[in-house]
C-alpha cells in the first residue's frame, strides 16, 4: 500500500501566492495525500481562495483554524498534531511543488527506508533560478555519519522540502520552537542531532521563492537578536559535550548565525557575541570573532570555500569600510 503523505501548509496573508501553492498540490502525480491547511488568522482572503480552488478541483483537505495569530512554528505544530499520514511534508504557502515532487521523495523513502529524505530545491529570486541539489547518492546511516556529512556539506537549514517519517518526528519530539524568527535554524539542529538515517533525492522537489518583503529578509531588529539568543541557548542546552560531531554542528550553527548578523550592524553583532559567551562554557567557541571585520577575516577557515567566495563578493565592501 502506498504511504499517506501529510502536506502541512500554514496560511497567513498570502493571497497573491496561495493559488500557485494549492494548485501545485492538486496537480501532484502522487495522489495519496492528506492536505492540512492551518489558518493562522491573516487579514486577507488567502484561506477563502485556497478552499474555493480545492472544492473546484474536488480535492479533499483539512482546515484547522487558530483563534489568533500564533506564528509559523505553532502553525506547523498544529498541522503535525492533526496529521495521520505515514510521512510529513512542510510546504510554505508562498512556494510550490513540481508535479512529481512527492512521487520522487516517496520512491526514495521506500527504497532506502530512511527517516528523512531531502530533495533538490529550485532557489528562485527575482526571476532567477538556481538548483540546489546534494550529490550524495548513497543513504547515510548512523548519527555520527550524518553529522559529519552535514557539517562538511551544504544542506539548507529549512523545514520545508524534507519528507519526514511521522513516527520519528513524534517520538523525538521535533516540534518547532514557538514565537522566534529563523526557527528552522534551531529545528534543523534538533533534527540532525536525532537522525539515524538520511537519504537525498537529487531531482528538484521544491520551488523556493525569495520575497524581499518577508520577515526573514528584512533589516536587523531586536526580535531577531532575541531569536538568535534563544536559538543559541536551546542548542547549548541540548548538546552532548562528549559528542565531537554534535559540538561541531553546534559550532557551525553559531557561525551561521554570525553570518546572518553580518547583514546587520556592529552593535547587534556585539550583542549576539556577548550572549554566546554568557551561555557558553565550550572551548569550541573561544574563536567566536570580536567584530564583523574579524569574522570576515576568518570566514575562509570556518566555511567551505564556495561560501567564502560568495561572501567575499557580496559582503566585502561592507566589512572593509
Amino acid at each position: 500500500m502506498k504511504p499517506l503523505i501529510s502536506i502541512i501548509v500554514p496560511i497567513y496573508n498570502v493571497a497573491i501566492y496561495i493559488e500557485r501553492c494549492v494548485l501545485s498540490i492538486v496537480y501532484q502525480s502522487y495522489k495519496n495525500i492528506e492536505l492540512i491547511l492551518v489558518d493562522d488568522c491573516g487579514e486577507d482572503c488567502s484561506v477563502d481562495i485556497a478552499e474555493k480552488l480545492l472544492i473546484r478541483n474536488n480535492f479533499s483537505y483539512k482546515l484547522i483554524r487558530h483563534e489568533r495569530n500564533m506564528g509559523l512554528s505553532v502553525a506547523r505544530n498544529t498541522g503535525v498534531i492533526n496529521a495521520v499520514g505515514d510521512y510529513l511534508f512542510f510546504l510554505d504557502s508562498d512556494d510550490e511543488l513540481p508535479p512529481d515532487a512527492i512521487l520522487n521523495l516517496v520512491r526514495t523513502a521506500s527504497k532506502t527506508g530512511c527517516e528523512v529524505v531531502i530533495g533538490g530545491l529550485d532557489w528562485i529570486e527575482r526571476g532567477n533560478h538556481r538548483l540546489l541539489s546534494n550529490v550524495q547518492s548513497v543513504p547515510l546511516y548512523g548519527n555520527e555519519t550524518i553529522l559529519d556529512y552535514i557539517t562538511s556539506n551544504p544542506v539548507l537549514l529549512i523545514g520545508c522540502n524534507k519528507l519526514i517519517l511521522r513516527s520519528f518526528f513524534i517520538s523525538e519530539k521535533l516540534f518547532f520552537y514557538p514565537k522566534i524568527l529563523h526557527e528552522d535554524l534551531l529545528w534543523s539542529f534538533m533534527l540532525f542531532s536525532k537522525l539515524q538515517s538520511l537519504a537525498f533525492q537529487p531531482l528538484n522537489t521544491y520551488n523556493y521563492f525569495i520575497r524581499s518583503e518577508s520577515i526573514s529578509t528584512k533589516s536587523f531588529s531586536d526580535i531577531k537578536v532575541l531569536s538568535f539568543i534563544t536559538i543559541i541557548s536551546e542548542m547549548k542546552r541540548s548538546i552532548d559535550l562528549h559528542n565531537k560531531y554534535l559540538c561541531s554542528l553546534y559550532k557551525s550553527r553559531c557561525y551561521t548565525i554570525a553570518e546572518i548578523v553580518l547583514k546587520g550592524d556592529q552593535k547587534q553583532f556585539s550583542k549576539i557575541r556577548r550572549e554566546v559567551y554568557s551561555l557558553n562554557g565550550l572551548k569550541i567557541m573561544l574563536t567566536f570573532p570580536s567584530n564583523m571585520r574579524d569574522f570576515f577575516k576568518i570566514l575562509p577557515f570556518v566555511f567551505p570555500t564556495y561560501i567564502a567566495k560568495l561572501y567575499i563578493f557580496f559582503v566585502g565592501r561592507m566589512c572593509m569600510n
